[in-house]
């Protein structure tokens, strides 16, 4: 017997997950075709992702969020920030938020 995550969902929830994923995909495709500039509420800035080609070109991005408070909770790490304002454009606004955290 198959125990995958798919087959065990009731009904009603694998209806709501199938429903969200429309949505999601949906405001990605609208994020896709709006427009990327300043009047959308885009920045120029560089991507911080470390790249093997050397520094990054300029590009239209998010704003970058402002973090205010990072505390450690034991073995977890909890950390603050402020999202920009909501920008026109949809492909200009925040859409997740991921963080490395190091050790000094």
């Amino acid at each position: 017997m198959s125990y995958s995550r798919e087959r065990a969902d009731p009904p009603a929830v694998a209806r709501r997950k199938s429903q969200r994923e429309q949505k999601v995909m949906s405001l990605l495709r609208e994020a896709a075709s709006a427009a990327h500039d300043r009047a959308a509420g885009c920045v120029r800035d560089r991507p911080t992702l470390a790249s093997d080609a050397g520094t990054p070109p300029l590009t239209w991005m998010v704003a970058r969020p402002t973090v205010l408070q990072v505390v450690v909770l034991g073995r977890q790490v909890q950390v603050d920030v402020r999202l920009p304002e909501r920008a026109p454009s949809i492909a200009c606004r925040v859409m997740g938020v991921t963080t490395n955290i190091t050790r000094r």
